[in-house]
C-alpha cells in the first residue's frame, strides 16, 4: 500500500521493502496498490541493501541460461522476484559456473 510520498514519488510498501515509484496523480496515501517491475529493470550491486530508496539483498535462487542473458529467481525476504541479468553480469556474480 502507499505508505507517503517523497519528491514527486509515490512510497509504497511491499514485502520486499519499500519501493519508491512514479506517482499516480489521485492515489492516496494507504490505497493498495500493484508495483509491477520488469525483469530486465534491475540492476545488480556489490555491497549492502538500505544505501539508497529501491535496493534490496536477496539471494539468487535458479539461474536460466536464455540467449543474450540469464534469467533468475531472485528471494528477497519471503518474495520470490524473476531478474534478468547481463552476461557480464553472471559472469561476476558465478565467476566458475
Amino acid at each position: 500500500k502507499v505508505a507517503g510520498f517523497k519528491g514527486g514519488r509515490a512510497l509504497v510498501d511491499s514485502p520486499i521493502g519499500i519501493i519508491a515509484c512514479e506517482r499516480k496523480v489521485g492515489t492516496p496515501e494507504g490505497r493498495k496498490v500493484t508495483v509491477c517491475i520488469r525483469p530486465e529493470s534491475f540492476e545488480v550491486l556489490e555491497g549492502e541493501e538500505g544505501r539508497n530508496l529501491n535496493t534490496f539483498k536477496g539471494k539468487v535462487e535458479s539461474l536460466l541460461f536464455v540467449g543474450e542473458s540469464y534469467e533468475g529467481e531472485v528471494s528477497v525476504g519471503e518474495a520470490r522476484l524473476i531478474v534478468r541479468f547481463t552476461l557480464s553480469t553472471a559472469l561476476i556474480l558465478f565467476p566458475s559456473e
